[in-house]
């Protein structure tokens, strides 16, 4: 687990506390494997009473932050192709119906466009996604 200089202390001798440990799972919750063994390392070491918990709430709120940038960034995209366009419909339905779908996946599904946005049908039901 990588802490940030100052979250600590300068001379890197104060232990790790809870709110650090939740703090860096916020910012990097795909980590909360590794910071396991890290944790149990402290707790048995140093009789620590870490627990690695990832706030499912704030993910979810931070991923949907990244995705909404992700939108942003390639709303400014001047070259819009196909390759753009899956990529759009691809982050579009993560980040508007929660549905993750990999381009593969997409290629083998209906999808209509249109002038206000484009339709797409997985497993019978119809998602809107509007254009850019």
């Amino acid at each position: 687990m990588k802490i940030k200089p100052g979250t600590t202390d300068r001379e890197g001798q104060r232990l790790p506390q809870q709110g650090d440990v939740d703090n860096y799972l916020y910012a990097v919750p795909g980590q909360a494997a590794s910071v396991t063994g890290f944790t149990n390392f402290l707790n048995r070491q140093h009789a620590t009473t870490l627990a690695p918990k990832v706030d499912e709430k704030r993910a979810r709120k931070r991923r949907k932050e990244k995705l909404a940038r992700t939108m942003m960034q390639m709303a400014k995209c001047a070259d819009q192709g196909e390759d753009w366009r899956e990529r759009w419909i691809v982050t579009a339905m993560k980040y508007f119906h929660d549905k993750k779908v990999s381009k593969t996946a997409l290629r083998q599904q209906a999808i209509e466009r249109s002038s206000d946005g484009v339709r797409v049908t997985m497993g019978g039901v119809n998602y809107w996604l509007p254009n850019v």
